[in-house]
């Protein structure tokens, strides 16, 4: 039996086309950080809630980055309201806060989230 050429050319191309390489492994674990959050896709870890989270999506409130107007911090509070939980981008991994009185506050006391005048703030010294 005799195949026309446009056949037999488009069974190729369905064969090549199947062929094509998808992310493996090896591409998923390379995008993920020690936690195993797919740190391309935006993910960090929470320690807060115990897994990996978008901190756009996730945070309690967000508020523009003192240092840089483009950039966000986000901030999760645990359901008890006696921790909070930071991000930013020029925070290595997030930083916890303890609840103190109006706020927030690092165990060394050097980082604070103030809550005053109806907005949050968060200061460092």
């Amino acid at each position: 039996m005799k195949y026309p050429k446009t056949a037999i050319y488009l069974g190729i191309g369905i064969l090549l086309g199947a062929c094509q390489s998808s992310p493996t492994i090896s591409t998923i674990t390379a995008n993920t950080d020690a936690n195993g959050c797919l740190s391309t896709a935006g993910f960090r870890y929470s320690a807060l809630q115990q897994k990996c989270v978008q901190p756009f999506n996730a945070a309690t409130f967000h508020f523009a980055d003192n240092d840089d107007g483009t950039l966000s911090v986000y901030v999760i509070l645990s359901e008890d309201k006696q921790l909070a939980e930071v991000f930013a981008n020029n925070l290595a991994r997030p930083l916890i806060l303890q609840a103190n009185k109006g706020g927030y506050v690092s165990d060394d006391g050097k980082i604070r989230l103030i809550y005053a005048q109806n907005r949050w703030r968060l200061t460092g010294r």
